[in-house]
């Protein structure tokens, strides 16, 4: 079923051009190669933003969805993945005004990868915060305004350069890095409060 999330596991590798080419000229086979591809890592961006594994998994299957129905807007020469991830950067963005509450904790789901596990990288605690939890970042993530939010999610959690990141957010990387310098110290704020509140 093309908009399940449950991994394939067959090891093999698809040449994603290829795949594109094919899902252009309407190849539905193609398509569901695709979601297999970028199914784990649009439902982790999801969850990091609307903080909700339930509410993710409707954005991602939404996502793949308007992906597929809006296939004939997408230009082949351009990479894939800003184009996704623009999409289910929106629909996080619409579903976390529609609901204008945040989640007071947040819990991994133990299957899901938290980071983008294609290569090792610094965790965001590391990166903002070094002595703080991993709980206490994800909790205080939530808090943060929408667009400070996603420039944190898509740097941190996903390792994506800025000049991805600016397409992604319809912006520019000068305001990409402002964004995410103002994000930090917002973050180290709240964690420090975080911090205050718990000691005894």
């Amino acid at each position: 079923m093309i908009m399940s999330f449950q991994p394939r596991g067959n090891g093999v590798r698809v040449d994603e051009q290829a795949l594109l080419n094919q899902v252009k000229r309407g190849n539905v086979q193609a398509f569901s190669a695709l979601v297999d591809m970028y199914r784990e890592r649009v439902l982790r961006l999801a969850f990091h933003l609307v903080g909700s594994y339930e509410d993710a998994e409707d954005v991602a299957q939404e996502t793949f969805v308007r992906a597929y129905f809006s296939m004939n807007k997408y230009d082949p020469t351009r990479p894939f993945a800003p184009w996704i991830y623009r999409i289910a950067t929106n629909l996080c963005m619409d579903n976390l005004r529609r609901r204008k509450a945040r989640p007071q904790q947040v819990e991994l789901p133990p299957h899901m990868e938290l980071f983008n596990s294609e290569e090792e990288k610094e965790s965001p605690e590391e990166l903002i915060l070094r002595d703080e939890t991993h709980s206490q970042v994800l909790d205080a993530i939530q808090e943060l305004p929408e667009n400070y939010r996603a420039v944190l999610v898509l740097r941190y959690f996903e390792d994506l350069p800025y000049s991805e990141i600016a397409q992604i957010l319809g912006t520019s990387e000068a305001n990409v890095q402002m964004r995410l310098s103002r994000a930090r110290q917002r973050l180290r704020e709240r964690l420090k409060n975080i911090a205050r509140e718990c000691s005894p």
